[in-house]
Parts: C-alpha cells; structure tokens; sequence
C-alpha cells in the first residue's frame, strides 16, 4: 500500500466542523457522504467522506488504494495549473469476506488556471462589424463595448461562437470566466484592426498564363494560418507541404499548384493555380535569384528595360499601362513583393522582386505590466487595451481611483475616456504595503494623412499630432500584421511616415502605430487604403474594331474596369442601361467618333479606346463602274454595279437611301412599299423595256438622275402598245418627289412617264420627254395632288397628251408642256379637277398640217382655281369644255 503523507495532510480534529460548514455542498450516495460534492473549483478542497458505522470504505485515487479512509484528503493545485482528481469508493460491510454493497468513481478538478484570452473574428455588415468571441475551452465571456465619439458604454455576457454587434469607431474589450470562476486576462479589438471573416490568404505569384521563366511560388497570408501546397496536382490536404516562405518552382512545361489554407478560426480554403512554362532567355541585365526565386531589390531599386521591352507591375499583370522603367523606394522597415511581368511581343517573363527589409532585431524593449518590482511575489500587471480600457492582473483586491477622493472595488476592465490629459490611480493592500500607485493618461493622439477616399495615387504621408508618446510602426499589406514588432531597431516614428507604390502597382496597405508612454502600451493608431497608380484596362466597346461602315444602327455595349467614360460624337444615338444605339439618320450618313476610357476610385485613367464608324442608315450604293475585287453588297467599299439589285435588297417597309454614280441599269419591274430616295450626281439610269418602278404607300424621291428608257420591242417582241401601257413610274397611295431630273421614255406603241393613283406627285427643276407611236402622255394623275414648278413635259406621239388630270388638285407654276402629234393633241385634259396656273407655257409643235386641237380641255366638272401668265402657242383653240 502506498501512503500519501506530503500529499494528503490529515486534519481529523476538525472533520466534524467542516461537514456542517459544508452541509449545502454534501454528496450523498447510497449510505455514502462527500464533502464537497464532485465538481471543478477554483481553489483548494478539502475532501471527507462519511459512512455508516456498519460499514467500511476502500478509496482508490488515480487507482492507487489510500491507507486511511476516514482522514480528509486535501486536493490542491498550483497556481497557474489545474489538477484532475478521479477517487473510486467501494463499500462493504464490516464481514472481512463481505460483498460489494456500492462502488462508484467520483471526479474532482482543481482549476487555478486563467483562460486563454479570447481571440475575435470580425464579419462586416452595415455600421460595423459582428464579433464572434472564442476561446478554447467552455467559458462565459463577458464584454463592454465603449464608441467614444457617443462617450456611451454597454455590457453584456456572450458564449463561444455567438454573435455581439460593434459598431464602427467603438472598442470592443472582453474577458472570460471558466466553469471554475478563474477569470482571464481582458482583450480588445476594433473593427479596423481585428480579423475579417474572408479568405485568408491571396497568391501573389504565379499567376495563370504562359511564362518564358520558372515561376516562384509566394503567398500573402493572414498570420496565424496554416498553408499547405503540392505541385503536381496532389492533394495538398492529404500530401501538402506547409509553406513559410518563397518557394522556387523549379519546373517547366505544364505545372498545377494546388493550396490549402486553415483560417484561425478554423475555416478550410483552397485555391487552385495552372500556368505554363517554355522557357526563352531573360532580357535583364540585374543577377536574377538562384535559390528561393525572389529577387531582393533593397530599399531602392532602379533599372530600365532593354529595347522592345516593357513591363506591367502586380497583379493582375494585363491591367495598367505598360512601360519602360522600374523603380523601387520603400521607407525603413518594410519590405514589399512586387510581381514583374515583362514582355516582348508574345513573350512573357515574370519574377517577384522584394524592396525594403523588415524589422529582424530580436525583441529588447519590455513594456511594462507593473510599477515596481520589489520581490518574486506576484505582482500586480496594469495594462491598456485600445486606449479606452484598463485592466490590472492581481489575485488580491485591487482598489482604483480617477481623482484619489472617489474609490472603486476592481473587478473589470474599467473605461478610460481619454479625451483630456489625466491620471488612474490604483493600490493593493497585500502589495507593496497598500501604497498608491498613479500612471499618466495623455490625451489620445490623432492619426493624419489617411486618405479620405481609402484609396489614392499620391503618396501617402501619415503623421501623428503632438504627444509625450513613441510611436512605432509595423506596415503589412492584404493582410495586417498582428501586432507591432518591436526591438533595438524597431522602425520609429517620428516627424511621419511617407509611403509610396511605384508606377504602374496597386498596393493594400495596413499600417499599425502604438504608442508607449513610460514604457507602457497606451493603444495603437491605424490605418488602411490602398495606394493604387495602375491605370484600368482600356474599355471594349463591344464591336469588331474592323467595323467602320454600317447601314444598320450599331449597338455599343462597353465593358471594362471601375467608372465608363463614354463619348459619341455626333450626340445621334439612344442610350438604354448599358448599351447605346447609334441610330444615325435615316436621311443621311452619320460619320461618327466613339471613344471611352476608364477612370478607377484613385483617378487613374485608362488607354482610350477610339472608333470611327459611319452609319449610313438603311442606305445602298451603286456605281456602273465599280470592278473592285469584294463581292457587291450595296456598301460603299464594294457597292453595286446595277439599280435592279439595290431595289431587290429593299423588303418591307422602312426608309432607304440608294446613291446613284455613274451610269447604271435597270431591267426589272420592282414594287417597293417603303420609303425610298435615288440620288446621283451627274448619275445615269438606262432603262429596259421591263424597267418599271411601283411605288404603293410611300415616298419616292428621285434627285439629280438622268433616266433613260428605249421602249421601241418590250420582252417577248411587240409594241408597247400592242401588250398594253407600262409606265416608267407607278404610284398609288403613296407620294413621289422629282427634283433636278431629266427623264426620256421612247419606243413604239403607247407610252406613260407616270401613272398616280391617290397619291401626291411634286416635280421641281425636272425634264420629262416621252415619245410614242399610237399615244403618249407624260404624266397621267387620277384623284392625286399634282405639283409642278420649273419644270418641263414634252410628248411626240401620233395622238399625244402631256399632262392627264383625273380629280384631285393640280397646282403648275413655272411649267412648260410640249406636245407634238400627227393626228391630236391636249397639252392639259382635266376630268373634275381642281387646277392653279401661275406663268405656264402650253404649245404645240408645227408638223405641217392643220390642226383642230385644244390646249386646255376640261370637263364641266373642273375647276380653275387660279390662272396667270397662260401663254398658249400652236393649237387651234386655247380651251375647250366637254364631256368624254
């Protein structure tokens, strides 16, 4: 049997106080009575146990028997461990060969260890962040949450995992207390210097793509996260390396990195990179790295590329402008990586250059916990936690005061406004013999310089207002640094702190600035923005850049990076959402300028992207002469060479422009239904036999034409007249319009220029002369609007008619009609119309006979409107009134 002297002290004499001090906390079990009942305690216990008088209690602790079952057993532990205590009771009766009447295992833990400072992560949401407390064990955690702009303090309890709202600009300090009452040590965080809910890590190197070198393997990661990595595709969960530091991937053709990342919180992410490599020599001059593939650069770096050579720096590597030079300067304790992508024509080099260095001193400066060390007693620990908490670390009372009149019991982290420079004053009557101890609070400092936008292309100064603190500095990038790092070369700072990106990167910077007073830790001051000088990528615009000719409108849909400038000149176009429509204009070619450009939150401003593109707005040209070696589509580089087969592409309704050069023909019939122009300069038209024009609905202009038609055998053989009357123009329902035209119909047999029904004819400045053997009239209008002004109409035919007017209104001013016959002639006939002359020419031209033919012949019907200067030469009569 072993005993336990020196581990278990008997205190027999006073057993029996005990249980009735303890009567509340007495376990009881089948004839058996403990004191104190199983469970997990703070401080020490002293444990009895109490039977029957008729029965008797073997003990087993940590399964070794105990000599003497009715001494009190002490459980203890010392301070800073806890000690677990598992005692098996057997009872039996006091027979030496008696059976087990119980048995049991009873567990005791003594507990005088603080948790572990909870530790925080942050998911941002509107007005702040959420705060998720954790710790490693079961504890209650209690906080406050102090926003020193409102001076406002709130409480309250949370457990691991649960969610506390913190609002931007508020502190956020807690501590726990595990199942024994230990309490913890009080931490603090904000939400700009916690950790965020996001992917821990981002890969700055490599990148997919097709390099010409070998590729260097560096991550930028969140510290306290667990990175693995395979390089052949496997599994990095399962095979992984752990990364630490850059890692030279000394491979060529195909490669696949595979990463895996574990978050502080406990979180799995996995990335995947594949790119290639075919390897070309290096066009630097500079030594390029061996071993860890990272070209360290130092403090300031400077070089220029060799001829057709350029470079874009950081990621991603396509954006920003490329260019020539690069330059490196980063300000003591620092250090950046810089991923390089060079490039020659379609060849690409990449490499990571390293500037600066980082703080290496091994940490000397000791911030002090506590005033005066006097003994290797425990002592007394004041600490600050972001400046608007302060706590003290003692296993005594504390007592603390703001102004030594008003005194306060310490039991947590007690508020500190910091808004003017004051003093907290605190003792402990078991230390130091209760003397009063006093610290400084100088007012919190301002941090200036931060961007106001969070993101910049200017350097960045940073300076701290005037205070009895030293700063010292620690920068990260992505991701903050956990905590200021401090030593014999810690980078301090003094007037301020000038941080730059070289041309063309885009960097995130995390600056972290605590203040020491006195040797103590006051709170930190810190910043985030990003200094970004890459200029966006220039815009698409969404269009083949061969497109420079359209008859349709154009439909522009921009896409690229940040803020869309967008400039259409001439401003013809409708703009819906995202797209804008070049409309042009249906009654002339649009030539238009199309250019954007990007413009990121810093005001870089990216290439702009140009295109000149000419709307020609349902618009088809001709040209006789045209013998390029495209195929004819109707467009201006490869227009047709005849009329029959810009007419044949016009379908439907719509508005359509043909433009007319040279001489052309025109063979077929064609009925159009939309609104059509034939404009020429000195162009020509020859017209065949079949040649005629149907107009039903809409608009015919014809400008600056000359149209020939030879009508002397129609297809097929015979006289026009013989295989009935087909009119060079036919229009019903619809309008036409013929300006500056000279217009010649000839041939046998009966003849018409044009034939309206319902419609509305307009002649300006335009020649009509047609010529038939049987019969001829130039214009024939039935219930039309018939306007005529500075024009002519002459037809030679053996019975000949200019101008034929059944019903509607005729208005000619400055006209001219002609007729020439062998038997008889009308120069105007009118059947119920309603007629304005102004200054007309009516004659017939002398053949050698006598005539008996009227100039004007109207129906009863007819109305003259108006009539002046109408000169009448060669006929027999002037005017006429008759019937049919």
């Amino acid at each position: 049997m072993i005993g336990h002297r020196g581990v278990f002290k008997s205190y027999k004499s006073l057993a029996t106080a005990f249980l009735l001090l303890c009567a509340s906390n007495v376990f009881a079990f089948q004839g058996l009575q403990v004191v104190p009942k199983p469970g997990v305690y703070a401080t020490d216990q002293l444990l009895s146990f109490v039977v029957n008088p008729n029965t008797r209690l073997t003990l087993f602790l940590n399964g070794i028997r105990l000599d003497d079952s009715s001494a009190p057993l002490l459980l203890y532990a010392e301070y800073g461990e806890e000690k677990m205590y598992r005692i098996k009771t057997e009872l039996r009766s006091l027979d030496p060969e008696s059976p087990l009447i119980a048995s049991d295992v009873l567990e005791w833990k003594i507990d005088k260890k603080r948790p572990a400072v909870p530790s925080y992560i942050l998911s941002k949401t509107e007005g702040g962040v959420q705060v998720i407390s954790s710790s490693d064990e079961p504890v209650i955690i209690h906080y406050a949450v102090y926003h020193p702009f409102y001076r406002s303090v709130s409480r309250g309890e949370t457990t691991n995992k649960e969610l506390v709202f913190l609002p931007s600009g508020a502190v956020f300090c807690s501590y726990a207390v595990d199942l024994a009452g230990n309490q913890s040590n009080p931490s603090s965080v904000t939400p700009e210097t916690g950790i965020h809910d996001q992917q821990p890590f981002s890969v700055v190197n490599p990148v997919s793509g097709s390099w010409a070198n070998r590729q260097t393997l560096v991550i930028d990661s969140l510290l306290g996260t667990k990175l693995l990595y395979t390089l052949n595709g496997t599994d990095p969960v399962a095979q992984g390396i752990e990364y630490s530091n850059p890692v030279f991937i000394d491979a060529a053709g195909s490669v696949t990195v595979r990463l895996a990342a574990q978050d502080p919180k406990g979180t799995l992410w996995t990335e995947t990179v594949l790119y290639t490599v075919n390897e070309k020599t290096a066009p630097l001059t500079t030594n390029l790295p061996s071993s860890n593939g990272v070209f360290e650069a130092g403090t300031f770096f400077e070089d220029t590329l060799p001829e057709g050579y350029t470079c874009t720096i950081g990621n991603p590597w396509r954006s920003g402008k490329e260019q020539k030079r690069v330059l490196f300067s980063v300000p003591e304790g620092i250090r950046r990586l810089y991923p390089i992508t060079i490039r020659k024509e379609r060849t690409f080099w990449r490499w990571v250059f390293a500037a600066g260095s980082e703080n290496s001193s091994s940490p000397s400066l000791i911030l002090k916990e506590d005033t005066v060390k006097t003994s290797n007693k425990p002592q007394p620990r004041l600490s600050f936690h972001d400046w608007h908490f302060m706590s003290i670390a003692f296993d005594s009372p504390v007592f603390y005061s703001h102004d030594q009149r008003t005194w306060f019991d310490y039991k947590e982290p007690v508020v500190l406004e910091r808004t003017e420079n004051s003093f907290v004053y605190w003792y402990a009557p078991t230390w130091d013999n209760g003397k009063v101890q006093s610290i400084p609070l100088p007012v919190k400092p301002q941090l200036s310089g931060i961007p106001l936008a969070g993101v910049t292309a200017e350097p960045v100064f940073l300076s701290v207002s005037e205070s009895p603190y030293t700063l010292y500095y620690s920068v990260g990038s992505a991701f903050p640094p956990l905590q200021v790092e401090l030593g014999d070369n810690a980078p301090v700072l003094a007037s301020g702190l000038l941080l730059e990106t070289p041309q063309g990167a885009c960097e995130p910077y995390v600056v972290r600035i605590l203040a020491v007073h006195d040797g103590v830790a006051h709170g930190e001051l810190s910043a985030q923005f990003i200094l970004d000088r890459k200029a966006p990528r220039a815009p698409s615009l969404g269009i083949p850049s061969s497109l420079t000719y359209s008859r349709d409108p154009v439909t522009i849909r921009v896409s690229g990076e940040d803020m869309i400038q967008v400039s259409i000149n001439p401003p013809i176009f409708e703009h819906s959402d995202s797209s804008w429509v070049l409309t042009g204009d249906p009654d002339h070619s649009v030539a238009y300028t199309v250019s954007s450009f990007s413009v990121d939150r810093a005001g870089n401003k990216s290439p702009v992207t140009e295109q000149k593109i000419t709307v020609d707005r349902n618009a088809l040209y001709v040209d006789g002469g045209y013998s390029g070696s495209k195929i004819s589509d109707g467009t201006l580089q490869a227009p047709f060479t005849n009329l029959d087969s810009a007419l044949a592409v016009i379908k439907g309704r719509g508005s359509w422009r043909v433009s007319l050069t040279g001489s052309v023909r025109l063979d077929r019939p064609h009925s159009l239904q939309a609104k059509v122009s034939l404009t020429g300069s000195k162009a020509k038209i020859t017209a065949g036999p079949n040649a005629v024009i149907r107009m039903y609905s809409e608009t015919l202009e014809l400008n600056g034409i000359s149209i020939t038609r030879s009508n002397s055998l129609r297809a097929g053989g015979g006289y026009a007249g013989n295989s009935g009357s087909l009119p060079l123009f036919e229009v019903v329902n619809g309008k036409i319009l013929i300006t500056n035209c000279t217009i010649r119909d000839t041939g046998a047999g009966s003849g018409t220029i044009l034939r309206s029904e319902k419609s509305n004819i307009v002649c300006h400045s335009s020649h009509f002369f047609l010529s038939a053997d049987e019969y001829a009239c130039a214009v024939d209008t039935r219930n039309s609007i018939f306007y005529a002004k500075d024009s002519s109409f002459e037809v030679h035919s053996r019975i000949a008619s200019g101008i034929s007017i059944t019903g509607g209104r005729t208005t000619l001013l400055a006209a001219r009609i002609t007729v020439s016959a062998k038997n008889a002639s009308r120069a105007v006939e009118s059947w119920g119309a309603s007629i304005v002359i102004n200054d007309v020419m009516l004659e017939r031209l002398y053949t050698g006979l006598e005539n008996a033919d009227t100039a004007f012949w109207m129906d009863k019907n007819t109305l003259i409107v108006s009539e002046q200067n109408l000169t009448i030469n060669g006929f027999k009569y002037p005017r006429k009134t008759g019937t049919r």
